[in-house]
């Protein structure tokens, strides 16, 4: 490129600028003008004082909110102010609420631990007073037993209710035993000390077990006969029988073959006193016999004829074994029968002294009637012992043939004893 490319190209520059330039200096002044022309006109200094307005009123109106708001804030401001102080006091009233709360709890959970203490104290005391007053009727009891005292106290002697002021239970009432226990809704009177003890299922033998479940095996019954039941009942019963005249006058021993699970095996035994029944009490209650515990009962039965069931040896109970009456074994020997009639000794009569005249023609017939019912009795007594040796003799040849079909060993041997080890070391 030669020099005069350079110069013109540097001058077309020159010459831009100055365009440029001059174009500027045209165009302000046309501004210039332009405004001084709209300056002078009234329209525009019209809008110019409305704008002024506007923007008066804009600041003003944006003054009044802006303080509105100021003041609003200033208001909530002095709201929150007195709800954080309403707060605060709240908490502190709360705060002292609980804190009383506690102290109260305090002191309350501190009277709760003290009465507590107390009633240890008071049981504790109680329990040592119990134990006094046991052992003190223990010895009044040991006393008694030996004789050294005629009388026992009255906690001993009280009856005890399972039902007061309801009516007495016919059942418990004649028999001392009820198949609903103590959840039974009539009243069982059970005496402090009686001369009757009851041995709850002492007696036990497969033909008393195993009957209950003839609902489900029919032929069960085939596995034994009566006649066996009955030998075995006699060795239980010498056993019991020897071993219970140790410690007394026995007057009435019974043995139930009800199967009803309340008197199924009861032992029913009377003394002659109190001393002896308590005695035997004292020494049966926690023993075993034959492996099994025993437990003892004081029970009392007013008459035995009415405890028993009537219809049992004429073989017309519709209820069999299963009746809530006193199924019992004859006692060899027919001991004990005058108990089971309950036989009253009174005095003789000496009334000399009436308000009619003696009718000796009733006299007379009433006697008549006597002797006629004696001699009934003595025959029936006789047709009674010609069945009874026709059925002995008939049971006596069944029994025989048995034994020589079936002859084993016996499983156990009834056994007396303090504990169940000693008894199956026995």
């Amino acid at each position: 490129m030669g020099r005069h490319d350079e110069w013109r190209k540097v001058a077309k520059k020159a010459r831009r600028k100055r365009l440029r330039k001059e174009f500027a200096i045209r165009r302000s002044l046309l501004i210039k003008e332009e405004e001084e022309k709209k300056l002078k006109s009234p329209g525009y200094q019209r809008w110019l004082k409305e704008q002024k307005e506007l923007e008066e009123f804009a600041e003003e109106e944006e003054k009044r909110v802006r303080n509105e708001r100021e003041k609003k804030w200033i208001e909530d401001e002095k709201m929150a102010q007195e709800k954080w102080k309403k707060e605060q006091e709240w908490i502190k009233k709360e705060a002292l609420r609980r804190a009383r709360k506690e102290k109260l709890i305090r002191e309350e959970w501190e009277r709760e631990l003290k009465k507590m203490e107390e009633e240890k104290a008071k049981k504790r005391q109680e329990e040592e007073n119990a134990k006094k007053k046991r052992e003190m009727l223990i010895a009044q009891i040991d006393d008694y037993m030996n004789g050294e005292r005629d009388d026992l106290p009255e906690e001993l002697t009280a009856s005890i209710e399972t039902q007061p002021g309801k009516s007495l239970c016919p059942f418990f009432a004649k028999t001392g035993s009820c198949k609903y226990k103590s959840e039974c809704s009539r009243n069982h009177v059970r005496p402090g000390i009686s001369k009757t003890l009851l041995f709850p299922g002492l007696y036990s033998h497969f033909s008393l077990d195993g009957a209950k479940h003839t609902e489900y095996d029919t032929d069960v019954s085939l596995e034994y006969e009566y006649s066996e039941t009955y030998k075995h009942f006699i060795e239980f019963y010498n056993d019991i029988k020897y071993e219970l005249e140790k410690y007394g006058k026995l007057t009435q021993l019974k043995v139930c073959l009800n199967t009803v699970a309340h008197l199924r095996g009861n032992v029913y035994v009377s003394f002659s006193s109190e001393r002896e029944a308590l005695v035997v009490y004292r020494r049966f209650n926690g023993r075993f016999y034959a492996g099994r515990p025993v437990s003892v009962e004081f029970i009392d039965i007013p008459v035995w004829k009415s405890a028993i069931c009537g219809l049992q040896f004429a073989n017309k109970c519709p209820k069999g074994d299963s009746c809530n009456f006193l199924h019992v074994f004859k006692n060899p020997g027919r001991q004990f029968h005058n108990a089971d009639r309950m036989i009253e000794l009174t005095s003789k009569k000496r009334c000399n002294w009436s308000e009619s005249p003696p009718d000796h023609g009733h006299q007379r017939s009433r006697k008549r009637r006597r002797s006629n019912e004696r001699d009934i009795t003595r025959k029936h007594r006789r047709r009674s012992h010609t069945r009874r040796s026709s059925r002995r003799s008939r049971d006596l040849k069944r029994n025989s043939h048995s034994e020589r079909r079936h002859e084993k060993k016996r499983d156990y041997y009834y056994s007396w004893s303090t504990s169940s080890s000693s008894s199956e070391d026995s």
